[in-house]
């Protein structure tokens, strides 16, 4: 043996240790680093949740109501007053403020009206669904029928499919779908994110349920963003081609059918309604088949020859290039679901046709091209009133939703400190009582009662309460009828109701609004602000104003004249602000012609 060979051999700490040591340490810090972030992420989403940060019902929606979790309805605990359904806040740019007791009350039938903008009926609800509203609180041959506007602008059968898997926890009797006008629109404006990579789609659904998302898009600006890929602002262009209408209104049958399962499923009963249209509306392109059609119908129509015109005026509107209304191929996949199913099919445009004055239905029953206004809008309520009684036969007696407290107290300072108060129902009645007593103290106290207050609910039942306040009271009303879109019919109402003016304020003239609030304030200042709730009503100039108001086109100015006529005279004359023109006309000139005699002395 070499003495080399008889050295001791120097041993290192690393001799015996695996050659990987090196990357197993590095995946080991890899995993704690990992660990730690995840735990920090976890931490991070638990407080923003906890914080109330971007809740679901109040974030803008992403995904247009085409997918993900974004319902339209949220419940709310309202204490002494129930727990509510109400429209969340993240929807109130495509559907109305609605309301309704999450348990549907005893001896009642409860009606969701569904469908796109045609069913909404714009800020002042201007819609066949607030005519059925009135209509059935006026009938007291039924129960409590209870109509619930969930229509959504833009919305076609695939949101409304969605929205009918959302609302039958809420165990409506009847649901009524009227679609049609935007079943193109509807695929076509939201292509970009129809059209988006399945993979890419999921990811997005994914990310989108931690709130982490929506802080980093808030510190990136784009809290304020509806969409990554926001919807086309603008009419896609394009003729539809063969293929995509035959997708399309296969699309829309299946959607149906998914419907009316769904309702048989849980019994409940379905009306699918085809939808009423303007078929004097020239079409959107002056030139082809579609355009010949139109000026062809035209001719008939100056020649009397309404029936062929009416035909002509359908062909047109089935030869148009880009469909922005009901065709007659949807009106067939409409009636085919109903026949194949157990869903009952109302067509709505021979409704109007009844009271088309020339056989056509046209501009002086409608807004636009698809939108009827309130004439329009009254024999598509009767015959759909017509279907929900046949179908709900509720005999029994009415029950309301919910009421509101007996305040017994009658000094302004007791009605003030109860607006503090804890027991929502209280605060809320003692609110009503102080709209009805004159003073600079209770307006104030009014209006921090209502900026103090966070459930729309409960700002909406008090507006919807308050059609008897004093007049001194209108400065507040218009403020909402100015700045508050969600708040407008309720407030324009109460105006109606209160001071029996109009000025000219409408559905769908918005820039009207503004002139009318300004005439409303001036007069107020001027003539009203001095006198009691009947102080110029019962002058001979005002109340005839007022009967003049019976023969108003626009139906809250009708209800609100009636009401205020019987209130000061105690007679109606057999007036009806729901019934056709010609009947209600002939009760209005009645009222013209006994006026006189009518007046409070």
């Amino acid at each position: 043996m070499s003495p080399e060979d008889s050295k001791p051999t120097r041993v290192t700490g690393d001799s015996n240790r695996p050659a990987g040591g090196k990357t197993g340490r590095k995946r080991f810090r890899i995993i704690v680093l990992l660990l730690v972030n995840v735990c920090l992420l976890t931490v991070l989403e638990l407080s923003l949740r906890a914080y109330g940060f971007a809740p679901p019902d109040k974030r803008p929606d992403p995904f247009w109501g085409f997918y993900g979790r974004y319902s339209v309805y949220g419940v709310e605990n309202l204490g002494s007053l129930g727990t509510f359904a109400r429209t969340n806040h993240n929807k109130l740019g495509k559907f109305h403020l609605e309301y309704f007791p999450v348990h549907k009350p005893p001896n009642s039938v409860r009606v969701f009206c569904l469908g796109g903008s045609a069913v909404h009926g714009g800020e002042f609800r201007e819609t066949f669904a607030q005519v059925l509203k009135l209509m059935f609180a006026r009938d007291n041959e039924v129960g409590n029928i209870e109509v619930i506007n969930g229509g959504g602008m833009g919305y076609g059968t695939t949101r409304i499919l969605r929205l009918v898997q959302e609302i039958i926890s809420y165990q409506p009797n009847i649901i009524v779908v009227v679609t049609g006008h935007n079943e193109f629109l509807a695929q076509r404006f939201n292509r970009n994110l129809l059209r988006q990579n399945p993979v890419i789609l999921k990811a997005r659904l994914l990310l989108d349920n931690f709130r982490i998302t929506h802080l980093i898009k808030k510190i990136l600006g784009r809290s304020g963003s509806i969409d990554f890929q926001p919807e086309d602002s603008e009419l896609p262009g394009g003729l539809v081609k063969k293929g995509e209408k035959d997708s399309i209104l296969k699309l829309m049958e299946d959607n149906l059918r998914a419907i009316a399962a769904l309702c048989e499923k849980n019994g409940i009963k379905l009306i699918l309604g085809a939808p009423a249209a303007n078929l004097k509306f020239e079409p959107l392109s002056l030139y082809g088949a579609a355009a010949r059609k139109y000026f062809m119908a035209k001719d008939l129509l100056s020649q009397g020859r309404a029936d062929e015109a009416y035909e002509a005026f359908w062909q047109a509107l089935d030869n148009e290039d880009i469909p922005n209304r009901v065709s007659r191929d949807q009106l067939k996949v409409l009636a085919r679901v109903a026949r194949e199913s157990k869903a009952e099919f109302v067509d709505l445009q021979k409704a109007v046709r009844t009271i088309a004055e020339d056989g056509v239905p046209g501009n002086s029953l409608f807004i636009d091209m698809v939108h009827a206004n309130f004439e329009g809008n009254i024999p598509i309520a009767l015959e759909l009133k017509r279907k929900i009684k046949n179908l709900s036969n509720l005999k029994a007696a009415p029950e309301k939703s919910f009421s509101l407290s007996e305040i017994t107290v009658k000094k302004q300072e007791e009605l003030q400190a109860l607006l503090k108060t804890k027991d929502t129902s209280v605060a809320l009645a003692a609110a009503v009582a102080l709209s009805k007593i004159k003073g600079d103290s209770n307006l104030k106290a009014l209006r921090e009662y209502f900026e103090a207050e966070n459930s729309l609910t409960v700002k909406k039942l008090f507006l919807e309460n308050v059609t008897e306040a004093e007049p001194y009271f209108v400065p507040f009303l218009l403020d909402f009828l100015e700045n508050n879109y969600h708040f407008g019919f309720e407030a324009y109402q109460a105006l109606l109701a209160i001071t029996g003016q109009a000025f000219s304020c409408r559905s769908f003239k918005f820039k009207e609004t503004a002139v009318a609030v300004k005439n409303w304030r001036e007069w107020w200042q001027e003539e009203y602000s001095a006198q009691s709730r009947y102080g110029l009503i019962k002058k001979n100039k005002q109340f005839s104003q007022i009967v003049r108001r019976l023969l108003s086109d626009d139906l809250n100015i009708r209800v609100a004249s009636i009401s205020l006529l019987k209130s000061v005279s105690g007679q109606t004359l057999g007036y009806n602000p729901l019934a056709l023109r010609r009947a209600r006309s002939e009760t209005a000139r009645q009222w013209q012609e006994q006026w006189k005699s009518l007046v409070p002395q």
